[in-house]
């Protein structure tokens, strides 16, 4: 064999060396490349320091509410009480507003007249004032059959003139009677309240209304 055989030889050898040992380079390099490094993990989440709370700033249960409609409150819990109530209001020369409470403003009817209902008009048509005043007017006339009593005969009526004639949960009719005069009376719950809802009046002074 030549010197230039052998010398061929082991140029190839060397070439092949170098050739696996380039690739096997590549192959580490590229390997190394897709090794990434890990994701460090989220900081713990800070905590949200609250503000001290101020003195009576702890919510506090609410209060029961009582339902009133009239206003007359504890003097008209029960039927009987507040017809009796109603008919002193009437007689007590203190004005109108102490009868007021006991009516029904959103459905009284005094001697056929749907007052009740006038006055629910005048509220929807923004005229409070008015509403107001012919309320205040009538419970003035309520009060006119005392004229031409004495005060005995007004106090005896009121001990005595007031008969009941039918009781129900729902409603409840009373008579009263004075010197020269019968009233017959209606009266409903609203809430917690008995209220006059409606009044007959026969005899006795009746002081006029207008005509609103």
């Amino acid at each position: 064999m030549s010197e230039t055989s052998v010398g061929s030889g082991k140029m190839k050898e060397y070439g092949s060396l170098l050739l696996v040992t380039l690739i096997a380079s590549v192959i580490s390099c590229r390997g190394e490349g897709d090794r990434r490094a890990p994701i460090p993990p989220p900081p713990p989440p800070r905590a949200v320091q609250q503000p001290p709370e101020e003195p009576g700033s702890v919510m506090k249960p609410m209060k029961k509410v009582r339902i009133l409609v009239g206003g007359c409150g504890d003097a008209c819990s029960e039927p009987g009480l507040a017809a009796t109530r109603f008919l002193e209001a009437t007689a007590s020369n203190t004005g109108p507003e102490p009868v007021v409470r006991f009516l029904d403003s959103t459905s009284l009817v005094l001697d056929g007249r749907r007052l009740g209902d006038r006055w629910v008009e005048m509220w929807k048509e923004l005229r409070p004032a008015t509403r107001k005043e012919s309320i205040l007017e009538t419970a003035r006339a309520l009060g006119s059959w005392t004229t031409g009593l004495s005060r005995d005969q007004v106090d005896e009526a009121l001990t005595s003139g007031l008969k009941p004639i039918k009781v129900w949960t729902s409603e409840a009719i009373y008579r009263f009677e004075a010197p020269g005069l019968t009233w017959r009376m209606v009266l409903r719950p609203r809430g917690l309240e008995w209220l006059v809802v409606e009044l007959e009046r026969d005899g006795g002074v009746k002081a006029p209304l207008n005509g609103s």
